[in-house]
């Protein structure tokens, strides 16, 4: 399906430059400091500052999206999950002020934002870089807690980004990123939500153990997916995916 008519994703330039250890800008001498820190020095002005600052420094590499803000949830700060130092609390309420503001300033400042990773991946004990994690809860039980972030903030986020997380309660054959009960279902149809569906890198060890970077761009935009993230040797996978099937064919 076509992307929804308030995206300008086909133009768009994309980075992702959270703060802390996630900051493409450092070789230019840009350090930021992480989400963690600046939730745990309390207040807001240092995240108004983070938003402004990181939406001046985008903006003048020419990049209009930021993949950020993390709206997971920091549920075990020493789960080898990929997530220490970048989530905004350790409750819904403080990811929801804190990514709020930081968000809703990227985007005055003229970048674009992404909530990410649906359907929140705080409760995770492996890194998706590696292996695909099990988050064991049923929609019930995410909507206490790791969902209401993205519940919260979705009528103002122009754009969500995919977790790669097996939530086998909900989907016992996908993972979250290759779901139409995740993606279309619970996020589309349960939330409403209208903006832009990003998966997160298909090239990462949860989804490449199982699938082909181009197999899982089919499965993603089946599911309900806008843009499939390939971001190691894409022109090669792209290739494979011209030539593929439609989604809507299989």
């Amino acid at each position: 399906r076509s992307p929804p008519s308030n995206s300008s994703a086909a133009s768009d330039v994309y980075k992702r430059q959270e703060g802390g250890r996630v900051v493409r800008t450092a070789s230019l001498g840009l350090n930021l400091p992480s989400p963690a820190s600046l939730a745990r020095s309390g207040g807001f002005n240092g995240i108004v500052e983070l938003g402004a600052v990181t939406a001046m420094a985008l903006r003048y590499l020419g990049v209009n999206l930021n993949f950020a803000p993390v709206l997971d949830i920091c549920h075990d700060p020493s789960a080898a999950n990929a997530l220490p130092g970048r989530c905004w609390g350790d409750n819904p309420q403080d990811v929801i002020s804190r990514g709020g503001v930081y968000s809703s300033n990227l985007r005055r400042g003229g970048v674009q934002s992404c909530g990410k990773h649906f359907p929140g991946m705080g409760r995770a004990q492996a890194d998706p870089h590696f292996s695909l994690p099990v988050v064991d809860l049923d929609e019930r039980e995410l909507f206490k807690t790791d969902l209401l972030p993205f519940l919260a903030l979705c009528p103002e986020l122009p754009s969500i980004m995919s977790a790669h997380i097996m939530l086998p309660q909900i989907d016992p054959d996908y993972p979250a990123t290759l779901s139409e009960r995740v993606i279309r279902g619970l996020l589309r149809d349960r939330l409403g939500f209208r903006g832009v569906v990003f998966t997160d890198d298909l090239c990462m060890g949860a989804i490449a153990a199982r699938h082909a970077p181009d197999e899982a761009a089919l499965l993603s935009l089946k599911a309900g997916c806008d843009l499939p993230l390939i971001c190691h040797d894409p022109l090669s996978w792209l290739c494979l995916l011209y030539t593929s099937p439609s989604p809507r064919d299989r």
